[in-house]
């Protein structure tokens, strides 16, 4: 068994208040981060985009991955992008 079992049998239910930015505590690295998954079962491709807000840095993370069986994946990294 790789992961205990569950201790609360029903999914998480976030607040309004969760889905939206929060204000960054004093940690130098705090960060927010928003994932997109996506797939297309016809076309047999995947991929992932992430936006990650690092503002006591002065910048955001950029991350999109692209990936199909048997092509390459393709990967578009900014650790350096303006803040939004």
């Amino acid at each position: 068994e790789v992961l205990p079992a569950p201790t609360v049998p029903e999914p998480l239910q976030p607040n309004a208040e969760d889905e939206g930015r929060h204000a960054p505590t004093d940690e130098p690295l705090w960060s927010e981060s928003w994932y997109f998954d996506f797939v297309d079962p016809a076309q047999d491709i995947g991929g992932w985009i992430r936006l990650g807000l690092v503002p006591n840095q002065n910048h955001a993370w950029l991350n999109g991955l692209l990936c199909a069986p048997g092509l390459p994946t393709i990967a578009v990294l900014d650790f350096a992008a303006p803040l939004p």
